[in-house]
């Protein structure tokens, strides 16, 4: 779209060239222009006008924007306000990760440059109005022309001018509020749709891992057994012994005796580990609750502060029970019971 006007403020003539108008935007400024044909010759009002149309443009795509972000949110849950744009049906549908991702993604593709958009139209606006000044000047120093109420029609032409970019400016400012709303929503969503497939990574690596963990205990149980097998290489029945003798060699006993003793011995020594680990784990939980570096839940104030001279009762044993339930260390304090 370019536009060109050209105003002779001695003669109060406008001459104006639009070219680019689609069939939408040549009806809309043809119905304006008709409708106010008394304020036409000011130079200013078609690009007041234009720019009233793209006001009403944005405000259509800030409505648009909105009603995609609210159907988003009530298919993932975020909100339970209805969508109009949803029936049962479509709630029913599992649209997937991906199409949701690539919705928000497109909410925010378009919303972010509309706030651009919006302020160069507030800019615009803005150097409208400073226009308006410029010719209003021009007229003063005119020569009068009281015979045809020109300089009466010009200030009531500039004052409609006003009052159309006071609305199109104050619609402008909302709608720019709107489009950083909606896109603070969608960065939102997007986070929640990060999130929740992060879970569900999680959900399935730690599902794989119970997995391994099951394989690893079933082949560290039976590994002894095997090796010693392997070691001895020795069968365990002798069916070639002649009728009346045990088919079980005699040295049967070595290879039971150390079986069993080496599979508990890697038993307890897995145990152990994981005892271990665990002890490690609550000390230093322990130690970041006394420091005060722990951002995820604090101990009660009576844990780790007493005044000097006051017998510390239990206190390692009082903070194990915060970091290892915290709830039923509460209701047991609360209680008056031991912790």
């Amino acid at each position: 779209m370019a536009l060109s006007v050209s105003y002779d403020a001695s003669t109060r003539i406008t001459s104006a060239l639009l070219i680019g108008l689609n069939d939408e935007q040549q009806g809309f400024i043809d119905e304006q222009i008709s409708t106010l044909s008394n304020s036409s010759f000011h130079p200013l009002l078609l690009p007041t006008l234009l720019m009233c149309h793209y006001e009403f443009r944005l405000h259509n795509k800030v409505q648009q924007l909105y009603g995609d972000v609210v159907s988003i949110e009530t298919l993932t849950g975020q909100t339970s306000m209805p969508s109009p744009e949803l029936n049962d049906a479509s709630l029913e549908v599992d649209l997937g990760d991906r199409a949701l991702t690539r919705r928000v993604l497109g909410i925010a593709q378009v919303a972010i440059p509309a706030e651009s958009e919006t302020q160069a139209l507030i800019q615009g606006i803005a150097l409208i109005r400073q226009g308006l000044e410029v010719i209003d000047r021009l007229d003063r120093n005119q020569p009068a022309l009281s015979q045809y109420r020109v300089e009466e029609i010009a200030h009531t032409a500039a004052e409609l001018l006003n009052y159309y970019l006071d609305c199109c400016d104050a619609r402008a400012n909302i709608a720019l509020s709107d489009f950083e709303f909606l896109s603070k929503r969608a960065d939102v969503l997007m986070n929640a749709l990060y999130n929740y497939a992060a879970w569900e990574t999680a959900v399935a690596t730690k599902r794989d891992s119970t997995s391994m963990k099951a394989i690893a205990v079933l082949t560290m149980f039976f590994l002894p057994a095997t090796f010693f097998a392997a070691v001895f290489a020795m069968p365990v029945l002798d069916f070639s012994a002649p009728a009346g003798q045990s088919v079980i060699r005699d040295r049967f006993w070595i290879y039971c005796v150390l079986t069993a003793s080496v599979t508990s011995l890697v038993l307890i020594i897995y145990y152990s580990y994981g005892l271990l680990h665990k002890k490690s784990e609550d000390k230093r939980k322990i130690a970041a609750f006394q420091e005060g570096r722990n951002d995820i839940r604090s101990p009660p104030a009576s844990l780790g502060t007493q005044s000097t001279g006051e017998k510390r009762e239990s206190t390692d044993s009082e903070l194990f029970c915060w970091a290892k339930r915290p709830r039923q260390c509460n209701r047991k304090r609360q209680a008056g019971g031991d912790v």
